[in-house]
């Protein structure tokens, strides 16, 4: 206070709306720490970037329940993807609030459900009605944060009651498969733009996936299982060895291949590889192929390296590795 540097919440609140002050302290630090937002970054948040999220909350939420009686019926491949996806986040969310970590929690709500569900809208002319129980869900969780916002829309839409009243009844299990394959999704668009870069492609019209032999990929599990009890490549080749019966040399170069691309492999999709018992890139791949194509815009072709009858498009089926698929553009 003799720095004369505290500025009064009454001011805040008063320039930007008490909704608006809410985000900025629930996002800014968690439970134990400091808020410390210089007046710039706070100005750009609170006039900008915030108004905007949920600018595009209200108005995304409000044309779904207008346009209910328009919404698909049948679920494709991409709604059960995405819905998913979405109980996996909320999931997450309401994880996190248990344990007090209302800032990543938040981060979850305000940004990533919203980001997941500009990318569903990007890749379907016309919504599923998951629509309908993804926002009956979701504004509950933003009332944690921006109650009046969130009760203006309730009362747009479900108007039951009040939204911070509602019980969130979020299903128990949801289909990891799904989460993994999105994962993978996101591993191969980042290669294929990584790619584009690099050739200075514009656009493209066909990607050819070649996904590693299944032996490659018990591998690159074990890797990350053993990677994540704490060893290293050194130790790691040790208990490889042990357990495929095979000599040292024989299973380094392999080992440390895969080692280096397990450095740098999303934590989120790495716990999900080790957890999921049967994991099969290609089935992941195959899962997400409609996904996937409407993300990069082109036709997606999926084979296995070691399927003999498939077409080695510029020799990449020897380029395939586990969480590394071969890849080639046109």
């Amino acid at each position: 206070k003799s720095l004369r540097n505290i500025i009064p919440l009454r001011n805040l609140l008063e320039k930007y709306g008490s909704d608006i002050v809410r985000l900025l302290i629930a996002l800014g630090a968690e439970v134990p720490q400091d808020e410390n937002v210089d007046p710039e970054t706070m100005e750009k948040l609170c006039s900008y970037e915030y108004p905007q999220i949920l600018m595009w909350i209200h108005d995304a939420t409000l044309k779904f329940y207008k346009d209910r009686d328009k919404l698909r019926q049948d679920m494709n491949d991409i709604d059960k993807l995405f819905w998913s996806e979405f109980l996996y986040k909320i999931s997450k969310a309401i994880k996190l609030l248990d344990d007090f970590k209302i800032r990543e929690a938040g981060i979850v709500v305000f940004y990533d459900v919203r980001s997941m569900l500009s990318t569903y809208l990007s890749m379907v002319e016309v919504p599923h009605k998951m629509v309908l129980d993804i926002i009956r869900l979701w504004i509950p969780l933003l009332s944690c944060y921006t109650p009046f916002i969130a009760e203006e829309i309730w009362s747009k839409t479900f108007g039951e009651k009040y939204a911070s009243t509602q019980r969130i009844g979020i299903p128990k299990e949801f289909d990891k498969q799904a989460i993994a394959a999105l994962r993978y999704v996101d591993v191969i668009a980042e290669s294929v733009y990584n790619i584009m870069k690099a050739t200075k492609k514009a656009a493209i019209t066909r990607v050819t996936i070649y996904v590693a032999p299944a032996d490659q990929q018990k591998i690159m599990k074990r890797i990350l299982e053993l990677r994540k009890a704490g060893l290293k490549i050194g130790e790691i080749i040790d208990v490889l060895a042990t357990e495929f019966g095979v000599d040292k040399k024989s299973i380094a170069r392999i080992a440390k291949t895969l080692h280096d691309i397990a450095i740098n492999i999303p934590e989120e999709l790495a716990n999900l590889y080790i957890e999921l018992r049967d994991i099969d890139e290609f089935a992941l791949a195959k899962t997400a192929q409609q996904c996937l194509s409407k993300l990069l815009n082109c036709q997606v072709e999926i084979y296995r390296a070691d399927d003999i009858n498939a077409p080695d498009r510029g020799g990449k089926k020897m380029a395939a590795a586990p969480l590394r698929p071969g890849l080639y553009l046109e």
